[in-house]
């Protein structure tokens, strides 16, 4: 056993250890989310009364998640007073049994050194560092880094046991969040390929485990018609057309929605109408591109580099993400065949890959935000959202033109890059290995470019294990054997790993030397911590309080799905977990012409997705400020004031 054998474990472990300290760092500065505040008061639920919990948060189309969340907030809640630190048990215990998980996956496979590498760039990159320290709804890397063990071990060893427990785990992953959906239809690809043997009784062992891990949320759906669990499954949105109806003031939907250039509050974006000039076929070139940019954010988003220009990033997170698709190409192919397929000889097909490449290369460049303003601008700008949609689309058509004019040298040197790896002696390295792996990504990641909305990076956060793998398989494995020069695979390692967990290790370190370990008080929480002990020092446990903060259009239009939806949740739980303070405040929209305070804050510069309710500050007076925020109450009439 060698050295790095003998302390490649240790070497992990240390690795975890270090991401959820650097995690920590700045815990005072953290505070939960609007999404994860209803799993934070359902956890004080249920250690308060024992309530189980039977719901988790909404979705990004109005439908409850199943309540795993609430579970995973239990022990911080149970244990720190500080909000900062609700999450960190849950999401260290997490985040470890991923790094652990990866290399554990990669090491019986793919050798030790190339493990390290995979686990260290999961672990400390900038995807990493947000499963550190974040429970965040997501879908976990946790469950599909397991899942992959097992269902790994179902094919090489063959054993039916490991399928029921590969299911079992992605079961329980799914109760956390339904986002890992698309994971379950790796189990059936793997056995199309491969014909493992499946073990009913295995199986109906796990399925019976999942019932009774499900069996609150179910009983809840049981109740209610299902709705949720299809509105999640069909992605058909639960938020009605009228949601302003339980706003406290209707009227502000046009308003807030002309703020946004047109886009509904809800997230449904009003588009461009059928019957509009060309609306029909410029719609669907725009839903078109959309779906061909998610295909950039799938090779690239998980890398969010967080030094250089943006240039210098963005061609860094390319090149990145074209090292990932080259490796999974090489995992897929079967090696070189001994005789050219037939439709290589006939002569007009390779004269069209050349013409596709060459007009994916011309719409790459002429399809940009000069002319495309033109045409979805509903303001005559374009929205941050939409120009990352543009440039995304732009990068995959420019590669891939480049790829289909050069796809006769690609395809000699993913051969022979296969040939190189299939000669390899080490007994840790098998390319078979690699090829579940490439299935395994390719299923998943696949369904989420067809399903996901352009834009939204954060539903390929789940496959960043699949990834960190495959460029640490280039570095380790494939890099010496194209380039055999010594020590190529250990600078190589060495420049991956800085340039992809340089920027966050250095990013958190300082932090810790500038502002200590702990950090400072987000600036919000000074703010509520003032407003909660004035109000208990003139005896009042309530208030009219109000919020004139820029908020997502979500935190209104979700409360007539469920009223702890609303502008200022935050704040509200801050008052009462706190100093026992209620606000009578319950608009959704946040402010009320009642209100005896107002926290209020500038609205941002430049065009956002965050809305401001446009409300006078007449009769009111700035009381206190901290950051951003400012305490302002009223003259006029200060009874119930602070």
């Amino acid at each position: 056993m060698t050295l790095l054998h003998r302390w490649s474990l240790p070497i992990v472990l240390a690795v975890g250890v270090v991401g959820v300290v650097l995690g920590l760092v700045g815990w005072k500065g953290h505070l939960p989310t609007l999404d994860d505040l209803n799993s934070v008061r359902d956890a004080a639920a249920f250690l308060e009364s024992g309530s189980l919990p039977q719901k988790g948060t909404l979705t990004s189309a109005g439908s409850y998640a199943p309540p795993g969340l609430t579970w995973l907030y239990l022990p911080g809640v149970a244990t720190f007073d500080h909000p900062g630190l609700f999450a960190s048990i849950g999401s260290a215990l997490l985040y470890l049994g991923a790094v652990v998980g990866l290399f554990v996956l990669a090491r019986g496979q793919l050798g030790i050194a190339c493990a390290l590498v995979a686990t260290i760039l999961f672990a400390l990159s900038s995807t990493g560092h947000f499963f550190a320290h974040s429970l965040w709804p997501r879908g976990h890397p946790v469950f599909i880094v397991w899942m992959m063990v097992f269902a790994s071990r179902w094919v090489s060893d063959r054993d039916s046991r490991f399928l029921a427990a590969a299911f079992a785990v992605w079961g329980v992953g799914m109760y956390v969040f339904m986002e890992l959906a698309p994971a379950l239809f790796i189990l059936p690809v793997l056995w199309w390929v491969y014909r493992p043997p499946i073990g009913f009784r295995s199986l109906a062992a796990a399925a019976v485990l999942l019932l009774v891990v499900w069996s609150p949320y179910l009983a809840y759906e049981a109740d209610h018609g299902l709705r949720n669990v299809w509105s999640q499954v069909a992605q058909q949105s639960l938020i009605p057309a009228d949601f302003e109806a339980s706003w406290c003031d209707p009227g502000l939907r046009p308003v807030l929605e002309d703020q946004l250039g047109g886009l509904d509050l809800a997230g449904r974006d009003s588009g461009i109408g059928a019957d509009a000039p060309g609306g029909f076929l410029v719609g669907l070139g725009i839903a078109l591109a959309g779906r061909i940019s998610v295909l950039a954010l799938a090779l690239t988003a998980n890398f969010d580099l967080s030094w250089g220009s943006v240039l210098v990033k963005k061609s860094a997170e390319a090149v990145l993400g074209l090292i990932v698709l080259f490796v999974l190409v090489v995992g897929l192919s079967r090696g070189r065949r001994k005789a050219e397929p037939p439709w290589r000889r006939v002569r007009w097909v390779p004269m069209l890959a050349s013409a596709a490449g060459g007009a994916a290369l011309v719409a790459g460049v002429v399809v940009n935000e000069v002319l495309l303003r033109q045409f979805i601008s509903r303001d005559g700008h374009l929205w941050p959202e939409e120009i990352a949609v543009i440039r995304s689309f732009q990068t995959v058509m420019i590669l891939g033109g480049l790829g289909l004019l050069a796809r006769r040298p690609l395809g000699r040197l993913i051969g022979r890059t296969r040939d190189a790896i299939v000669s390899v002696r080490e007994p840790a390295f098998s390319i078979e290995f690699l090829r579940v792996l490439a299935i395994s990504l390719v299923v998943p990641a696949g369904l989420l470019i067809v399903l996901t909305t352009p834009s939204v990076a954060r539903r390929f956060m789940w496959l960043w294990p699949f990834q960190s793998i495959f460029l640490a398989v280039f570095v380790v494995h494939i890099l010496p054997r194209l380039a055999p020069r010594p020590g190529v695979a250990a600078l190589a390692a060495g420049v991956l790993l800085a340039a992809v967990c340089g920027g966050v290790v250095s990013k958190q370190t300082t932090s810790w030397a500038r502002r200590g370990f702990s950090g400072e008080e987000h600036p919000f929480r000074k703010t509520m911590e003032f407003v909660g002990r004035s109000l208990r020092e003139q005896g009042h446990e309530s208030a009219m309080i109000g919020y004139q903060v820029p908020f997502s259009g979500y935190q209104a239009s979700f409360n007539i799905r469920d009223p702890r939806y609303k502008v200022g949740a935050l704040g509200d739980f801050l008052l009462v977990d706190g100093f026992g303070v209620r606000n009578r405040n319950t608009c959704a929209e946040g402010v009320h012409p009642d209100d005896e305070l107002r926290i209020v804050t500038d609205a941002p510069k430049g065009k956002t997705m965050a809305a401001v309710v446009p409300v006078s500050a007449e009769g009111f007076e700035v009381v206190a400020t901290f950051g951003p925020y400012r305490v302002i109450r009223r003259v006029a009439a200060t009874d119930g004031g602070a």
